[in-house]
């Protein structure tokens, strides 16, 4: 990323400062008031720069998109158990809400901070802990991303399928071939 502070201060001020993220952050020219960086790993960061008796701060989140599955199977295989969100970063997002609907629009699940807190839907209903039966389910996933400052919202199908029998396992493969 490029950081760039405008000041009016005749020496420039400076130099940058990291002032929060994972440490090892590469500035090209910590002096001056244009540079560029390079971070270790993904995450929020915060870098200050000083000049006229006033420190600027700046904050960048550097993330990959969201991704999301489209196939659950909690059959106890060991194979997409669970609906694990790629990519969820706690230091990114907060403030979760997961919602599953079945196809009739009543809620079969819902809970906070999902993912944040480690936790993953394992394909059984919030009220009664029991199992979801096959066919496809419409979430919601609701996050406040700390960058930003927004809240995000993002929707999709997803297809459950809970035997183990080769028809099911060739429905999957053609739905998987299908979305490539």
């Amino acid at each position: 990323a490029t950081l760039i502070a405008y000041t009016d201060d005749p020496n420039q001020g400076g130099p940058w400062e990291q002032v929060f993220g994972q440490p090892g952050v590469i500035f090209s020219d910590p002096t001056s008031n244009f540079t560029d960086i390079t971070v270790p790993d993904f995450g929020l960061y915060s870098f200050a720069y000083p000049a006229c008796d006033t420190i600027s701060i700046i904050n960048i989140g550097f993330e990959c998109p969201l991704i999301f599955a489209n196939v659950l199977t909690p059959n106890d295989d060991g194979n997409n158990e669970l609906f694990i969100v790629k990519n969820l970063n706690p230091e990114i997002y907060t403030e979760s809400i997961f919602t599953v609907y079945n196809r009739w629009g009543v809620i079969v699940y819902n809970t906070t901070d999902y993912g944040i807190n480690g936790e993953w839907w394992n394909g059984k209903t919030t009220y009664s802990n029991t199992q979801v039966t096959d066919g496809v389910y419409y979430y919601v996933l609701e996050v406040f991303n700390n960058v930003t400052k927004q809240k995000e919202k993002h929707t999709g199908d997803l297809n459950i399928f809970m035997s183990n029998s080769s028809s099911s396992n060739e429905n999957l493969k053609m739905m998987n071939l299908n979305k490539e």
